[in-house]
This record gives structure tokens, sequence and C-alpha cells, in this order.
């Protein structure tokens, strides 16, 4: 693909070359909805951001516009389009590449069971697009189950998992510049802040290193390793204080290889891998070793989160 835009488009121009269908909405947030629409002219499918005005920020529209525009095309990275204003309703809205497999979450809730083999799939894309995206000097900072995407797998050399996992949602991603972190301002979602950001008010590369580490633990046990409290700050000095033991009898169903990447991902920063040595080392050598048949059950994360009505449809479709 030669260009991440629609050939003559431009930024911020008042036009209708992309149409919202206000009947499939994708997911909410706190800042937009994300709804399916098309390309007017190619009827090209796509998933189009709305932002609600009353807490729109232009500033952070545009360095997340930004930030997108710096990442070319990349199979685990969800693609920008286009920026535009809705001209029916006046709202911002951002124009991405449309991701069928929905977001990881929405597949841990409507799977109580899959492959431990599925699972790597979705840590090894997540891996692979953080290493590109350190590679081009920016750090994700929010990532979790609902901002990792499955698109459409780009290859057929993992025929059991249709989907390519892929980064989605910059809001508060940052460009580290000369420095090797950025200010931590306890932008994220608490659960997966890594400790040192905590600690130094500081975050760097190993923040979405760890965060990945926290997702894993999910993907693979069905539960953060934390209480599941509402205090953050008491979640917070938890996390601060937290050493794994990964010899408990929770982590005995886990391959052995898997659980290494796992506790790797998961130590002080001082010592935690690059995305880069995790997928070349660790990950590498699971798939020499992988055993197909394992299964994981995800029945503890279903229990503690509550699936939004979208989720709950897809899943009495058997989606």
């Amino acid at each position: 693909m030669s260009s991440r835009r629609e050939s003559g488009t431009s930024h911020h121009d008042h036009n209708y070359q992309y149409k919202i269908d206000e009947s499939t909405r994708l997911g909410s947030g706190k800042y937009a909805r994300v709804f399916k629409g098309k390309h007017v002219k190619t009827g090209n499918v796509v998933a189009i951001k709305r932002f609600f005005p009353i807490t729109f920020d232009k500033v952070v529209f545009d360095r997340e516009r930004e930030i997108n525009e710096l990442l070319l095309y990349h199979p685990n990275i969800i693609m920008y389009l286009y920026s535009y204003w809705d001209p029916g309703t006046g709202h911002p809205c951002y124009v991405f590449e449309l991701a069928e497999g929905g977001s990881v979450r929405t597949y841990l809730l409507t799977h109580e069971h899959y492959s431990e083999d599925d699972a790597m799939e979705i840590i090894k894309g997540t891996l692979t697009g953080l290493e590109y995206l350190h590679y081009k000097g920016i750090i994700h900072r929010d990532i979790k189950p609902a901002n990792i995407l499955l698109k459409r797998k780009s290859s057929r050399h993992h025929d059991t998992f249709k989907w390519d996992a892929a980064l989605a949602d910059f809001g508060i991603a940052s460009e580290l510049g000369s420095g090797e972190t950025v200010e931590f301002l306890y932008a994220g979602t608490p659960k997966y802040f890594p400790p040192e950001a905590i600690v130094t008010g500081q975050v760097g590369k190993g923040g979405d290193l760890w965060a990945t580490g926290i997702m894993m633990h999910i993907i693979f046990t069905g539960y953060v390793p934390w209480s599941q409290t509402k205090d953050e700050i008491a979640m917070m000095d938890e996390i601060k204080q937290m050493e794994f033991d990964f010899r408990k009898p929770q982590y005995r169903h886990i391959s052995p290889n898997a659980l290494h990447l796992m506790s790797n991902l998961l130590p002080k920063v001082e010592v935690r891998p690059s995305a880069h040595s995790a997928l070349d080392q660790q990950v590498y050598q699971w798939y020499l070793t992988a055993s197909k048949e394992k299964i994981l059950n995800n029945r503890e994360f279903c229990k503690w989160h509550t699936p939004d009505k979208t989720i709950k449809k897809k899943k009495n479709e058997g989606g």
C-alpha cells in the first residue's frame, strides 16, 4: 500500500467523502465513539472515531494525528487514513482501517477458552507493533486489551488464528525525542501503570513492555496480578511493591517458555527486555516448543468484566 490515506484527501476539510453508519457502533469511551463507516466514492469500509465536542481538545487531537502520520503501514499498527469534521454534526473525526475482529478485550469476553497458541499470537503481534513503534521513537503508554485490535491476517503463516493483533488508540502516545523517558503525569490506565513510572514520575519504552506483561498475565490466567480495588492509590502502592512468584499453582497450566516470557516482561525496568529482544529470543523459543493443544481458561476475566451491549450481542450470535 503506497499511501496511508485515500488519494485526493486533505486534513480538516469539511467534506462528504466518508459517511458514518450510526447503527454500527463498534465502541465507546470517555472522549469518543467508534462506528463503521464507508468512503462514499470507493465503498471501502472503515472505522470512524467521532469525538464528543464537550471533551474535545484540539491540541490532543492534532498531536494524536501527527503521531499517526509518523507511522507508515505496518501489519501490527491500525492504519490511520484521514481526519475531518463531520458535516452533519460538526464533530471532529478520525478515519482508520477497520479491524474486523474487534478488540482483544472483546475477544476475551466472548471466548471462555482458547489455545495458548492463539494467546501467543496476540502477544507476538503486540510486541511486533511495539518493536516498530519504539524504532520510530514513540511510546504508546496505554497498552491494554481494549487498545489491541484484531484485523485480518496479512499472511497465511499461522492458520489456526486468523487475526493480526494491532496497536490502536495513540491518544496519549509520546515521542521520546532525544531522551529515554517522558513525564508520566499518571496518563493511561492505572492497573497497567509500570512501577518505575509511579516511583520516578518518568516513563519510557519499558512501560509498554510492562503493560504487555500485565496483558499477557490477564490473557493467560484470566485476572490481573493485584486486587480488584477501585482505590487507585492503594492499587499503585500494590504495584510498586509487587514481586511475582511464578512458581505458584495458578501458573502451572502455562508452558515453560510462555511463562518465561511473561516473567521477563515483569521485572524491574533495568532488566526488562526491549520489544525486539523479547521477540527475537523468547517468542521464537516458544514457537520451537509450543503445544498447540494447550487450552487456557478465561472464566475469571469474564467474571470481573461486565460486557457492554455490543459484546453481549456478539457473544449471543456466536461471534
